[in-house]
């Protein structure tokens, strides 16, 4: 049954304001399950191109699943970093007693899953049990050679590593491929955040606990 609204808290409504109903292309660094706390979704069932990139295996599954009749949704099972390299990846297996997950259907706490040792620490009350995976990170730069920098919207989730991709992220490039909107979680550093992508023409539009939105001014 379609969902009244996927995101977190209200940044779909934003987003919708944001980019009316024209159609586009976006990116989705961090898409979890494609569904659960999504800020995409609802623009691809309105018709938007898509990229989704995912290095959680039950994630990536449940994604899959959900976008397998969708051609022009392609899906990347890799966690992006500013740099290649082999990284320890952590995933909940189990959360501890008396505790649920982010959302209904988040028993193991997958939605925690993370490159960051400093994350899984402050998750450590919250989940039970953890898996360690090793991964190879792609780097910003290669995955863009490969993508394209044509991309209307950016969303970017990658829970404890987001302010160090988003300051990896090529946005003049970006900027002048036609980015009008960008959603990001920004763990407290929202006004770094915003220093960042204030050289390029964007400025704050949106701000709640967990994500920053910032669009073309």
């Amino acid at each position: 049954m379609r969902r009244s609204q996927y995101s977190q808290n209200d940044e779909e409504a934003v987003l919708l304001d944001l980019l009316g109903p024209s159609k586009g292309r976006l990116l989705d660094v961090g898409a979890y399950t494609g569904a659960d706390l999504s800020n995409s979704l609802r623009l691809i069932e309105m018709g938007w191109e898509a990229v989704l990139v995912e290095p959680a295996p039950r994630a990536f599954a449940a994604l899959l699943d959900l976008h397998r009749d969708r051609p022009r949704v392609q899906m990347v099972n890799a966690a992006l970093a500013p740099k290649t390299d082999w990284a320890a990846f952590h995933v909940p297996t189990r959360l501890a007693r008396g505790n649920r997950g982010h959302h209904r259907g988040d028993e193991r706490g997958d939605a925690t899953a993370t490159l960051s040792a400093e994350h899984r620490a402050l998750w450590a009350p919250a989940v039970g049990q953890w898996d360690e995976m090793w991964l190879r990170t792609i780097a910003v730069d290669e995955f863009f050679a490969w993508a394209g920098h044509d991309f209307a919207f950016v969303s970017i989730d990658v829970e404890g590593t987001n302010f160090d991709l988003f300051c990896a992220m090529p946005w003049l490039h970006l900027s002048l491929c036609g980015l009008r909107a960008v959603c990001v979680e920004h763990e407290g550093r929202h006004a770094a955040m915003a220093e960042v992508l204030a050289p390029v023409g964007f400025a704050q539009v949106h701000l709640n606990a967990e994500n920053l939105i910032m669009a073309r001014t």
